[in-house]
């Protein structure tokens, strides 16, 4: 907006300034596309001279050079479209990890100038800014990949740092809390929020996802059109009859009444007998006791 509002009231005060922008690189350009008017509206010019700063290397670009500004970031946004369903999930991994370590302590590669004589005791370097550059380069082929290189950063910095450092101190949380968030107990409740990971295949994720897992333990798979017959229709009841018990087995929620098979008397009775130990349990304790 202030480079508008400048080339509106230079141009408004002298349009014959173009005359002098010789130094313009937009301008001749514009001089072999129409000979007189290009002298006339030269934009760049004006805001030089508002600027002040003499140095043509630092003058804005037209609109033809940040129309060429922005096709990599449509490249880079389809790129990021065209991103397999395993990078999207490292991806997810990686910010959640990095979100764990908020000096950045891990965030880029360690140099012998930042840590003297680290080149000669860790042999394979790791960080955050190199696992980031192998997702884009899609050099992880399975999850493992990605955790095994999480891993070998985290006991990096325990190798070269003291454990009484802050560093150490670090790594040792951050490798406790990644492990734990990429594990397969902490992966799979993802599926269901997640929609890409059912297109990640068994290999890829080291484990199976499953389908619909019930109290009892038993995977149903979906159900596929099958020919006529004795053992088809077998399957079938089997099948709905695991579905009834997993219905049947689901846990209540807050607003549901939990079920019993007791009369009213027997509530009564066990909830008398309840408030009588209860009073037995308090009037053991002394009357100051904390």
């Amino acid at each position: 907006e202030k480079r508008k509002r400048l080339r509106d009231e230079s141009s408004q005060d002298d349009i014959s300034m173009g005359e002098e922008s010789s130094s313009d690189p937009l301008l001749p350009k514009r001089m072999l596309d129409s000979s007189g008017a290009a002298v006339k509206v030269a934009a760049p010019e004006p805001m030089q001279t508002s600027v002040g700063s003499g140095d043509p290397s630092i003058q804005h670009p037209g609109q033809d050079s940040l129309a060429s500004l922005r096709e990599p970031r449509s490249c880079v946004l389809r790129q990021r479209q065209e991103r397999s369903a395993l990078q999207k999930l490292l991806d997810y991994l990686l910010k959640g990890v990095e979100k764990r370590d908020p000096q950045q302590f891990f965030a880029w590669p360690v140099t012998d100038h930042i840590a003297p004589g680290y080149s000669q005791i860790i042999h394979h370097p790791m960080d955050f800014s190199t696992m980031k550059q192998k997702i884009d380069d899609n050099q992880y082929l399975t999850l493992n990949d990605f955790i095994e290189d999480f891993k070998l950063m985290c006991n990096n910095a325990m190798v070269y740092n003291h454990p009484e450092t802050i560093y150490y101190k670090a790594a040792k949380k951050l490798l406790h809390v990644g492990v734990k968030m990429m594990s397969q107990d902490k992966l799979k409740p993802l599926r269901s929020v997640i929609t890409y990971m059912v297109d990640i295949s068994r290999e890829e994720l080291g484990f199976d996802l499953g389908y619909e897992e019930g109290v009892i333990g038993v995977k149903i798979e979906p159900e596929e059109e099958q020919e006529g017959g004795e053992d088809s229709q077998d399957i079938l009841e089997v099948k709905q009859e695991v579905k009834r018990i997993i219905e049947t087995n689901k846990p209540l929620s807050k607003f549901e009444a939990i079920p019993d098979d007791l009369t009213p008397e027997e509530i009564l009775e066990q909830a008398q007998k309840a408030a009588r130990s209860a009073s037995e349990k308090l009037s053991l304790k002394r009357a100051n006791s904390k």
